[in-house]
């Protein structure tokens, strides 16, 4: 990994990155519709002002 032993001390430091990949597991498909949402309402924007 990036990071050395010491940036996370402690016995549950393998637990906490488990954490948090799961979370990002979860959050990032929902981050992508945000963003592809978003995305189709600018071009549909763009497309009205030409």
């Amino acid at each position: 990994m990036l990071l050395s032993d010491d940036d996370l001390p402690g016995q549950y430091d393998k637990l906490m990155w488990v954490v948090a990949f799961v979370l990002l597991f979860f959050v990032t498909p929902i981050a992508f519709i945000l963003w592809k949402m978003a995305m189709r309402k600018a071009r549909l924007r763009e497309r009205q002002r030409l």
